[in-house]
């Protein structure tokens, strides 16, 4: 079963690196807009807590594990562009993806390792 799941992570994240625009495996990603950006920090996460950052007004933020299951789901009061704080509930250690939307509806999925 162990065997199973792990082909099926190699799998998934070999199909998620096809579609990312930066195949290195610390900075996975996927992109519908080419003008945002955010960035993530810390990477890899020790408690599951981390911090948002980015130059744009950020709408949403959603914390997704690997089999697509959101486990987080972060709408900010304010608009603001100092750093958001995301404080996560109790989870596994692993692999997360987050995806963050941006005031214009685009939006950017970002990797996060939570060890």
């Amino acid at each position: 079963m162990r065997k199973l799941f792990y082909i099926l992570v190699i799998i998934l994240l070999s199909n998620i690196s096809s579609f990312s625009q930066n195949h290195s495996w610390d900075q996975i990603q996927y992109q519908n807009s080419t003008i945002h950006d955010a960035v993530i920090s810390p990477v890899p996460m020790t408690v599951p807590r981390f911090y948002v950052k980015s130059e744009q007004l950020i709408t949403r933020i959603e914390v997704i594990d690997l089999l697509g299951k959101t486990i987080y789901v972060m709408k900010p009061h304010n608009y603001t562009f100092e750093p958001i704080e995301v404080n996560l509930p109790p989870c596994k250690k692993g692999i997360y993806f987050v995806k963050i939307t941006f005031d214009d509806n685009t939006y950017i999925i970002k990797k996060t390792i939570y060890r």
